[in-house]
C-alpha cells in the first residue's frame, strides 16, 4: 500500500488580458490525495492494484473578486493489472472511471 499528498502552488497573472487593461489573476493552491493498493503475484513481475484520487480547490480570483465557480474537484478510482511478457516487458491493463 502506498499513498500520496501534494498541493500545487499558483503565482498571480499580473498581465491577465482583458480589453482595454490587464487585471491581476489568482488562483488558490489545488491539493490533493492518491492511493494504491498493490499485490504481486508468486509468478515474478505479476501483479495487480487498486488505485484512487481526490483532488481540490483552484478557486481563481479575477481583480480581487473571487469566483466559487472556478473551484475543482474531482476524483476517480481504478484499477491494473501487469502480466509480464519478457524481462523487460510486460502488458498493462488499467481501468478508471471519475468525475
Amino acid at each position: 500500500m502506498d499513498a500520496y499528498i501534494g498541493v500545487w502552488f499558483y503565482t498571480t497573472n499580473e498581465a491577465y488580458v482583458d480589453v482595454p487593461l490587464p487585471k491581476p489573476q489568482t488562483e488558490a493552491p489545488i491539493g490533493s490525495f492518491e492511493g494504491h493498493w498493490s499485490y504481486a503475484f508468486k509468478k515474478p513481475r505479476l501483479w495487480a492494484s487498486l488505485d484512487g484520487n481526490l483532488w481540490w480547490g483552484g478557486t481563481t480570483t479575477l481583480k480581487g473578486i473571487r469566483n466559487p465557480g472556478t473551484r475543482q474537484t474531482g476524483s476517480r478510482i481504478g484499477g491494473t493489472f501487469a502480466y509480464p511478457i519478457t524481462k523487460h516487458q510486460s502488458l498493462k491493463f488499467s481501468y478508471s472511471g471519475g468525475t
